[in-house]
């Protein structure tokens, strides 16, 4: 059978190159804007420059397929993914959570896209005395903060992937920072192992001196972490 672009098209994987651009102020500026790509290896790629979505286990392929918002296939190079899902970061900080109840019980999927709603996440570390119990001092840790449309879209890939209306997506969220960046991405794995989401964060420069207490943000704080 003679493989064109209408014939290896994939709606679903359109679906959530649209969701990851859907944030986009006016027109697609560059061609891997609502565009995915599919490696040989069986991975699929969407980004929008801010964040990227990454399905693992597609169909290995004999040729990469880089196909833009309008269906067509495009001989240019794609973004250069492989550099994010392999940076050796250090990981301050990692829970696992439902983050499909977090963001619908929050009302994440119902913002508008000119809308404005950040997330800051915290946490408390408990420095114990090392090879004791016995606790040195308690920290107020800020992890990161992050729009919060950018975390619907979280489960609203995972939901287009599954093809299912689920509330529920259990994740492993890890917390990075890049030694001389003022800002270092948040990745996102599901528990089964199928996709990992990398998101980059709101910029902070008074991050370290947050003030839970006077912010319009809202503040997820998630478990207390025990440090030796």
């Amino acid at each position: 059978m003679l493989m064109t672009t209408k014939t290896i098209f994939n709606k679903t994987y359109f679906k959530i190159a649209s969701i990851i651009s859907s944030c986009l102020k006016g027109s697609y500026t560059q061609p891997w804007h609502g565009a995915y790509y599919h490696d040989t290896n069986g991975k699929l790629v969407a980004t929008d420059g801010r964040r990227i979505v990454v399905f693992h286990n597609e169909e290995k392929i004999a040729e990469s397929r880089y196909m833009s918002e309008d269906a067509t296939l495009l001989s240019k190079s794609y973004p250069n993914y492989e550099h994010f899902l392999n940076a050796k970061l250090e990981v301050i900080g990692e829970w696992i959570i439902d983050l499909g109840e977090l963001i619908k019980n929050n009302g994440w999927m119902d913002l508008k896209k000119d809308g404005i709603q950040n997330v800051v996440f915290t946490s408390k570390y408990i420095h114990y005395r090392k090879g004791t119990e016995c606790v040195v001092n308690e920290e107020d840790v800020t992890l990161n903060m992050i729009d919060a449309k950018f975390l619907a879209d979280v489960l609203r890939c995972y939901r287009a992937y599954n093809h299912n209306r689920t509330n529920s997506m259990m994740v492993k969220i890890k917390f990075t920072r890049e030694s001389g960046k003022a800002a270092s991405p948040c990745h996102i794995e599901t528990l089964d192992g199928s996709m990992t989401y990398i998101v980059m964060p709101k910029f902070l420069p008074t991050l370290p001196r947050f003030n839970r207490n006077n912010t319009k943000a809202t503040v997820i704080e998630l478990e207390k972490k025990k440090v030796f």
